[in-house]
């Protein structure tokens, strides 16, 4: 008699281990489904955010590939761009950015190029513009003047 309450004991603890056992799994189950389902939101989030950030960020490299050296602020609006990043470019104005500007600069070189487009181009605007280009490039090499000293 109390060997068969026992063993209706230890089954009755087996069968609530395994019920408690399979509500344990269940919620397992449903906690890693909403989980997934929320990496997966996550995911889909994240790649429209990289996906519209590699956007704007090839926008703004073509933008700084198209400028030259002496590009002015409103041809490069680099007021909207993010400071993160590091040093893509030096931007500065006033004398000082003239004076930078005008110490890499080889009037013979920029000489010679503007008279070849002289020569070359059909365009009389762009001649008109050449010349006087030309006109400013030699008087600085007449005048003997140098940004450096």
């Amino acid at each position: 008699m109390v060997e068969a309450r026992l063993n209706q004991i230890k089954t009755d603890v087996e069968d609530e281990l395994a019920r408690e056992r399979d509500l344990t799994e269940a919620e397992i189950d449903r906690l890693r489904f909403v989980t997934d389902q929320e990496i997966d939101r996550l995911r889909e989030e994240t790649d429209r955010e990289v996906t519209g950030l590699a956007g704007r960020l090839e926008e703004q490299r073509n933008e700084l590939l198209a400028s030259s050296k002496c590009s002015s602020s409103t041809k490069l609006n680099i007021e909207t761009w993010p400071i993160a990043g590091g040093n893509i470019f030096e931007a500065a104005m006033g004398a000082e950015a003239l004076r930078d500007i005008c110490v890499d600069l080889d009037l013979n070189k920029l000489a010679r190029e503007l008279r070849t487009q002289i020569r070359n181009t059909r365009s009389k605007q762009v001649r008109k513009k050449a010349v006087k280009r030309l006109r400013v490039v030699e008087s600085l090499r007449k005048s003997n003047n140098r940004p450096n000293g």
